[in-house]
């Protein structure tokens, strides 16, 4: 790998400002599911959560669209009637997309409320919860054209400042409905409207940055909207494998189980969705940049991009998952009681496919922009058929272990396909990408895992203040060991340019 270019600094500048809105979103998450672990009881705490999670199921719709959204504008010249075009046909169709989805988490929801094993006193509670997540959906789903008009023109920066706002918004009025005891269904309402906010939020963005990107009915186009479905479809596929293998677990559990058991779920869910986000923060930069190396051929950099990008992204993935499973236990105690330590297994064992599936990350948005949907999906689809088997087979057995467990092997199975689909399309080698990117990340992973693991026997850290002291400690250590072992001449220039705010060119 050589220097780094221009590009690369506002790739890595871009991805800093991700992580920021990242770590302000991470905040919001913990302060909302804290405060609601803490004021709701148990069963409401579970109810939450599951009709959440019901109605992010249409998101898998709203995600694709997405991901050809951004393809496309990324794909078409700075401004002007192409991107215009784009921009307004993919605007109408999460208009039209929206009001479907909003209508099927409503009616759909209602109709659940008597499958499910929702306790008599809850059932009205849930009703009215799954016809105000329908009208939210409905009313905020034409706003996400604009977050992906900020993305797809790799306006990060911006990008990341909407993303902040929304989520400072979110978090306040979810603490104010919290603290002042207003009824679980609208607490679930607001629940479910951050896209709402991210999309205001990045309206206002591109008003800031005058982007060229404007609404007209007459730029609607069929011929358009048919290329944005027929790319969308195949990320729709993929979208509805990953929706079976990260949400059917709470319907699993209240299956077999109750909601009670889908409360600690809860617990077990926000520790791998931190880890999850964080990876896809991390990668969100990726499609839109390497569909315009796509557009111009340009290999090499493709190369490139793979890999300094799944370097840096398995750099702090694998670090941050492996202290989180080493501190399990006294996290979960001291972040919501006593209560919840009990699933800490469970969350160490569905954390652990992280430290070997971020490596994919990268390559994987790669293949996107590369047009390589179709394999992805085949890979998705066997990932959620055989997560699925396991978590039915084991839950009853195994319970919160059982899911986790279903969830995690099949990725772990799927691995080497994925990467020989990788560098198939991208042939840097195996051998070099794991000199550059899998060696230092997991020798660096052990060192962490030994140092941490240590003060955890001996020290036993019991208590907010303790474990975030030893959770942050391991991560310091981490990032330094990293720094000073693996990281280049080249790269610590790069992280001073960055720092500097070089122009890009």
């Amino acid at each position: 790998m050589s220097g780094a270019t221009p590009s690369e600094r506002h790739i890595a500048r871009s991805t800093l400002a991700q992580q920021a809105s990242q770590g302000v979103g991470v905040v919001a998450m913990l302060v909302v599911i804290t405060l609601l672990g803490r004021e709701l009881s148990l069963r409401e705490f579970g109810l939450f959560g599951l009709l959440i999670a019901l109605a992010s199921y249409m998101l898998v719709l709203q995600a694709s669209v997405e991901g050809a959204a951004v393809r496309a504008i990324a794909l078409v010249p700075q401004g002007g009637p192409p991107r215009d075009r784009v921009f307004s046909t993919v605007l109408a169709l999460y208009a039209v997309f929206g009001l479907l989805a909003g209508v099927i988490i409503a009616l759909v929801g209602i109709a659940l409320v008597g499958v499910l094993k929702i306790d008599a006193d809850l059932e009205q509670t849930a009703r009215e919860g799954f016809l105000a997540l329908g009208a939210v959906t409905a009313v905020g789903w034409p706003f996400r054209a604009y977050q992906d008009a900020l993305r797809g023109s790799q306006q990060f920066v911006a990008a990341a400042i909407a993303e902040v706002v929304a989520n400072v918004g979110y978090v306040v009025a979810m603490c104010v409905l919290i603290v002042a005891g207003a009824p679980l269904w609208v607490i679930i309402a607001v629940g479910g409207s951050l896209p709402i906010l991210l999309g205001v939020g990045s309206l206002l963005l591109l008003k800031i940055v005058r982007a060229p990107f404007r609404f007209r009915a007459s730029e609607v186009n069929r011929a358009t909207a048919r290329e944005v479905l027929g790319f969308s479809a195949y990320l729709s596929a993929i979208g509805i494998a990953d929706l079976i293998v990260y949400s059917s677990d709470r319907i699993v559990l209240s299956a077999f189980r109750s909601t009670a058991v889908v409360g600690l779920f809860e617990a077990v869910i926000r520790p791998h969705a931190l880890v999850r986000q964080l990876h896809g923060t991390l990668v969100v930069t990726i499609v839109p940049v390497a569909s315009g190396f796509v557009a111009t051929g340009d290999e090499e950099r493709l190369h490139d991009l793979l890999l300094r990008g799944t370097r840096y992204v398995l750099a702090v993935v694998v670090p941050v998952t492996v202290v989180l499973m080493i501190v399990s236990a006294p996290l979960l105690d001291a972040w919501l009681g006593p209560e919840f330590r009990e699933a800490a297994p469970a969350m160490a064992i569905l954390l652990s496919y992280w430290v070997v599936s971020s490596a994919t990350g990268v390559g994987g948005a790669m293949l996107v922009a590369r047009g390589r949907a179709k394999e992805l999906t085949q890979v998705a689809w066997a990932a959620a058929v055989l997560n699925l088997t396991l978590s039915v087979a084991l839950t009853p057995w195994l319970g919160l272990e059982g899911v986790a467990l279903g969830t995690t092997i099949p990725y772990l199975v799927l691995y080497p396909f994925v990467m020989r689909l990788i560098l198939r399309d991208f042939p840097v080698g195996f051998g070099r990408l794991a000199r550059a990117a899998l060696l230092p990340a997991y020798v660096t992973a052990t060192a962490t895992t030994i140092a941490v693991g240590a003060v955890r026997l001996l020290a036993e850290p019991e208590g907010v203040l303790p474990v975030v002291l030893t959770a942050t400690g391991g991560l310091v250590f981490a990032f330094a060991f990293y720094a000073v072992v693996w990281l280049t001449p080249a790269e610590r220039a790069m992280l001073r340019a960055v720092a500097r705010r070089e122009p890009r060119t």
